[in-house]
């Protein structure tokens, strides 16, 4: 299973990235460009700062908002579902789920054909259903 970061460590990376971002900025903007002839007003500077911080704000709240969502696809989203019997499961048969066909296992009496069961757990490939 994949590690999620943890939001106080979330925070701590996009205040780092900020503060690296507004110092290549202003590194650039004041020491690199006169180099080459060209300067920028501080106030040009100033306001991409701020969009820069926007920018950083906005991130941090959608990757909060995707850390915290439920997954949507794998084996976490089959447990509790449903699936139809296609062929009797005493106790192991085929079950179809979204249009796909499973080993099902039946995790307690025989299931008839065309009978709907939940799935309780998945392992490996097999569908342990009641």
């Amino acid at each position: 299973m994949k590690r999620r970061m943890s939001p106080r460590l979330l925070l701590a990376d996009t205040i780092v990235t900020f503060l690296l971002k507004e110092g290549g900025l202003v590194a650039v903007a004041f020491w690199g460009l006169p180099e080459f002839g060209i300067s920028l007003p501080w106030w040009l500077v100033a306001i991409i700062g701020v969009a820069l911080a926007v920018q950083s704000y906005f991130s941090h709240v959608a990757t909060l908002r995707l850390i915290r969502k439920k997954p949507v696809t794998g084996i976490e989203t089959m447990v509790g579902r449903r699936c139809q019997a296609v062929t009797e499961l005493d106790p192991e048969g085929y079950v179809k789920l979204d249009g796909e066909l499973w080993i099902g296992v039946s995790t307690g009496c025989a299931i008839e054909r065309g009978v709907e069961a939940e799935i309780i757990a998945v392992d490996g490939l097999k569908l342990m259903v009641r």
